[in-house]
């Protein structure tokens, strides 16, 4: 499938990403549905979720010795829904698909999905960049880097001299450091 996928209701795609988060949900510490679908907008080309994954230790035998390994519960999930195509791999249009240890971009029921991993220090950062717009988003960076700090896509807030100077513990607080009041997710289309 392209990118080229027509946009849903928003009600359906809502549907659609609340079954693929009960899909996951007990894989997961955090999930919540961002994008178009939390800015409530009308029609959504795709759905966005952010998730932090529940971690477990295995032991691995080998021949020498044994050892205990972390592993991420969310990310075993997606490789079982990869291959019993519950969701398949999306094919972007460089003929390259994503599904790694930060994204996997997916066709879940006839519709593209990004799920992002996210941790804890990422998850309010993601939560915002993710929800958009995405001229909202370049709105943020441009006003950042006016006042000479830096607007991180990759969920790390905003910095000064590489230094974390929002909170990281709630959407607000990036707001804050860009010296803006609050907008709710409705308010960023």
């Amino acid at each position: 499938m392209t990118d080229t996928v027509p946009a849903r209701p928003w009600w359906q795609a809502s549907q659609i990403a609340d079954e693929f988060v009960r899909s996951i949900a007990d894989c997961c510490e955090r999930v919540i549905v961002a994008g178009s679908i939390r800015r409530k907008c009308s029609y959504v080309h795709d759905i966005d979720i952010i998730a932090i994954s529940k971690l477990a230790n295995q032991t691995v035998t080998g021949w020498f010795i044994t050892e205990t390994v972390t592993e991420s519960l969310l990310h075993q999930r997606i490789k079982h829904m990869v291959g019993s195509e519950a969701a398949t791999p999306r094919v972007k249009k460089d003929g390259k698909t994503m599904v790694g240890e930060l994204v996997a971009f997916l066709d879940y029921r006839g519709m593209p999905l990004d799920l992002y991993y996210s941790s804890e220090k990422t998850w309010w950062g993601l939560v915002q960049m993710r929800t958009g717009s995405a001229r909202f988003n370049t709105m943020l960076a441009s006003r950042a880097l006016k006042m000479g700090l830096k607007f991180h896509a990759d969920g790390y807030g905003v910095t000064k001299d590489d230094v974390r100077i929002d909170s990281g513990t709630c959407e607000e607080d990036i707001f804050k450091a860009l010296d803006l009041n609050y907008l709710s997710p409705e308010e960023r289309n």
